[in-house]
């Protein structure tokens, strides 16, 4: 007979404890983990199935020497990464982010799912993660291709774990590969900064296409083509085409904060297959070394790879 809402044996904290809700036949366990992101102990309640007693103190009493023996556990039915990828899914296409940022999740969930798809999200290591990016770059994915995947991956464990209730409690350490896409000494940075200065006498074009232009060091015939379809705000990606660079190879890159910034401004309210690149009139751009020598030999000061960069 209940005098209270609760039915509790109560129990030093770390013992934990077990109890049962007014009404339920259902007994819940009460206990405390280690949560690294918080730097302290935070008290878990696991609404268990159990009508016995008995049965749920022998769940705590595992849960409690899973977490003295310092192990990983999942509370209730096992998740797998493919419902935390669904979940995500879910949720981006619910919330207007368009069909490429869709489309982008399905495309790297592809190379995903072979290796992750039937796992438990608890087993995911960072072992299992890095034999993931071996096994990947044998097959010869490109390092930033690989690393937009595991960014897929890490946002499917940090979305569920956001969840209400969590699908999972902790994310694994997931340690991206470096890359190496920006392009120094392109110009000195001096340099670079009093061009910048002076770009938006040209518009938002020109200080975009300097930006891009000093980060990565592409062709003109590379940034000129580039359309809105190209540039994944979502993924943080720029993606030129097969047939569009110099070998032919599609290539991907990730951007930067400032190119990021800028770029998310000269695609705004286009179309897919606007160029990035377009004066105010809406007109694309054809060719900018008139502008670029003016940057470079009176603005900028610039000499030497600047130019010869605007001429191939």
């Amino acid at each position: 007979m209940h005098n209270d809402a609760t039915t509790k044996k109560r129990s030093r904290r770390g013992s934990g404890s077990v109890f049962q809700k007014a009404g339920s036949p259902h007994w819940v366990i009460q206990y405390y983990q280690f949560n690294p992101d918080k730097g302290k102990s935070v008290r878990i309640r696991e609404y268990t199935q159990l009508s016995s007693r008995t049965a749920a103190q022998k769940l705590l009493t595992d849960r409690l020497s899973k977490i003295g023996r310092g192990e990983q556990f999942e509370v209730g039915r096992p998740v797998t990464v493919a419902e935390l990828y669904n979940a995500l899914r879910t949720f981006t296409e619910n919330n207007g982010a368009g069909g490429r940022a869709v489309a982008g999740l399905g495309w790297r969930w592809a190379h995903l799912s072979p290796f992750f798809g039937g796992m438990r999200a608890a087993n995911v290591t960072t072992d299992a993660v890095e034999k993931y990016k071996r096994q990947r770059r044998d097959e010869g994915a490109a390092v930033a291709t690989v690393n937009r995947e595991l960014a897929t991956l890490r946002r499917a464990f940090n979305y569920g774990k956001r969840s209400t209730p969590p699908k999972v409690f902790s994310v694994p350490y997931i340690q991206m590969f470096k890359e190496n896409n920006a392009r120094q000494g392109f110009v000195e940075q001096d340099e670079f900064s009093r061009m910048a200065a002076q770009a938006h006498l040209d518009g938002l074009w020109m200080r975009v296409l300097l930006e891009v232009a000093y980060t990565y060091g592409w062709r003109r015939g590379e940034m000129l083509g580039l359309q809105v379809r190209q540039i994944d705000l979502h993924a943080h990606t720029i993606r030129l085409n097969p047939g569009t660079t110099k070998n032919g190879e599609g290539r991907e890159v990730v951007m930067t904060p400032e190119v990021e910034e800028l770029l998310r401004a000269a695609v705004e309210k286009k179309r897919p297959t606007d160029s990035v690149f377009t004066r105010e009139d809406g007109k694309p751009i054809k060719d900018f070394r008139g502008a670029w020598r003016t940057y470079a030999c009176v603005r900028g000061r610039a000499t030497g790879s600047a130019g010869s960069a605007a001429r191939r």
